[in-house]
């Protein structure tokens, strides 16, 4: 909450030192699915930017392709900072995992601050034959293609500014 608040009483600064910002509504994405974790983070931020811009935050989910299609969109939209983007973890290992991304994570895209953290557990089932992460590596190794995990986390992306 506290990165929350922080990022909204920034947003109201920079609105106070440029009057004609904003001007329109923002529009925040989420490349994912209604109703989860990234969306009524979203929801909640919208809620609270717009009551301190004084103007609307439209929420805009984009699912699709482990985050890339909404991730695209908030990468190709025009560099004026009114496009944020909320994706999940995948922003930063889709890199590592696909050969091609329709965007330059780096580049293309700017870190403004953490809206909200979760622990992260590693877990399996008790049935599983492993009890360390070694066991559970050499497990994969053996068995390709025939494990499978899952894993979230929400930061908040802005649509890298010129200015």
């Amino acid at each position: 909450m506290a990165a929350l608040a922080a990022l909204v009483a920034g947003l109201a600064a920079s609105a106070a030192s440029a009057q004609n910002f904003p001007h329109k509504p923002l529009r925040m994405i989420v490349p994912s699915s209604p109703g989860g974790g990234s969306d009524i983070m979203g929801r909640f931020l919208a809620q609270k930017l717009a009551e301190q811009l004084g103007q609307q935050v439209v929420v805009e989910n984009r699912p699709g392709a482990s985050s890339m299609l909404g991730t695209d969109a908030a990468a190709k939209s025009p560099p004026d900072g009114y496009t944020l983007v909320i994706p999940p973890a995948a922003v930063a290992v889709n890199p590592s995992i696909f050969a091609r991304l329709p965007y330059d994570t780096l580049r293309d895209l700017a870190a403004i601050t953490q809206v909200a953290e979760s622990a992260n557990v590693l877990v399996a089932h008790p049935a599983l034959p492993v009890r360390t992460i070694k066991d559970l590596i050499a497990l994969a190794k053996a068995k390709p293609g025939t494990l499978s995990a899952a894993s979230v986390a929400r930061p908040i992306w802005q649509r890298n500014c010129s200015s």
